[in-house]
Order: structure tokens, then sequence, then C-alpha cells
């Protein structure tokens, strides 16, 4: 068989079960975490953010010929203060990439950030993130007011904390509402950077 899948397993040897796997350029460990039905994957390599991504779902399917991961309902992966949760996720163990689809959201918490999608691809680690499907980003600005941003496709560098929205952006919050092409967010400087077409409308101006 190709393929294996593992749903709220009770104990197994994982080793017996896939046993002389490597896989070239990056080594990849599951194991079962002590809550039960969570599953977490380890990177011991070192990459632009050394934390490792921590993925827990109610199911696994481990591809070995393919090489491909698929993580099934209530997927959670956790990158240092970043945390994506989808219904499914496909993960491919020869790089450090991954697909999320059905209703994607990222959690930033040290910047106030939340995005939410419905189809999302991640590379080096969750370091940069690429929100496509109706994306939509909320966050606060420096007087805790509510700020939403829609866009056709988002770039989101969870490193620099600065997100790029590309195409039909609209901006919205108590102050009035923008308009561009093309975005760029700033979110340690609270800035917002208009290009392609900018305009905007304040009340009562």
């Amino acid at each position: 068989m190709k393929s294996r899948i593992l749903t709220r397993p009770r104990s197994f040897n994982l080793f017996f079960l896939l046993p002389k796997l490597t896989i070239p350029v990056l080594s990849v460990f599951f194991w079962l975490a002590a809550s039960g039905g969570a599953y977490e994957i380890k990177d011991n390599r070192n990459v632009s953010s050394k934390k490792p991504v921590n993925i827990s779902a109610f199911q696994l399917l481990f591809d070995r010929v393919k090489g491909l991961t698929l993580f099934k309902g209530k997927v959670k992966a956790v990158h240092d203060q970043v945390t994506l949760t989808s219904n499914e996720l496909r993960a491919l163990s020869e790089n450090r990439e991954a697909t999320a689809e059905g209703q994607v959201k990222v959690v930033d918490p040290s910047t106030a950030m939340t995005l939410t999608c419905g189809n999302l691809e991640y590379q080096d680690m969750m370091n940069l993130m690429t929100a496509h499907d109706h994306p939509l980003l909320t966050s606060l600005d420096e007087n805790g007011r509510p700020i939403t941003v829609q866009g056709r496709q988002m770039e989101l560098d969870s490193e620099k904390k600065t997100v790029i929205i590309h195409q039909n952006v609209k901006i919205e919050n108590e102050d009035g509402k923008a308009e561009a092409q093309k975005a760029t967010f700033l979110s340690k400087e609270d800035k917002f950077i208009l290009e392609e077409d900018p305009s905007m409308t304040v009340p009562n101006g």
C-alpha cells in the first residue's frame, strides 16, 4: 500500500509502520501527541525562524511515494506566535510548503492581525503565506479601533510583520475608507502604503 490512514489511534509504533523512512533534503518526524489524536511535524534544519511547525488534526494520511502528508478535520498549525486553522492541509515533505483549504484562518496576536480566506499557501515554515479566495484581513489601529482590509490576494510575511494586498483593495475603519489596486500594511509602523490608483473617502471630508 502507498498510504496509510490514521484516525485517533490509541497506540502504535510509527517506525514499524514506516520502516527506514528517509526523505531527501528534509527529515520529518511524526508522533502522537500526549493529548491523543494530534500529530506534530518537526524540522531540525535551521531556517529563517528556528521555531518548528506543529500540526494537529483529526485524521492523517501519509503517501510515502508522493512524499505527501494530508491532514483533515480541525487542522491546527502553529509556528512561533502564528496559528493557522483550516479544514484540510496538504504538506510536501521535499520542502517547507503546504496548502490549506476550507475555512482558513490565520491569527497573529503579536500584531493583532487575523486573516481569513478559502485557500492559503505557505512557504518557509509559515513565514511566507499567500491567501486566495476572498481573503479578509482584520487588525487594530493605534487607538485600538478595528480595521478591515479586502483584496483579491494577500501575501503575509510573519517575520517582517507585513501584508501586501493585490487588486481591488478596500480598507475601512471609523476614519473612512480607502481603495487602491495595491496596498502594503506595515504592522510594526501601523501604516498602509497605497499604490496604483489610490483614493480615500473620509467622513465630512
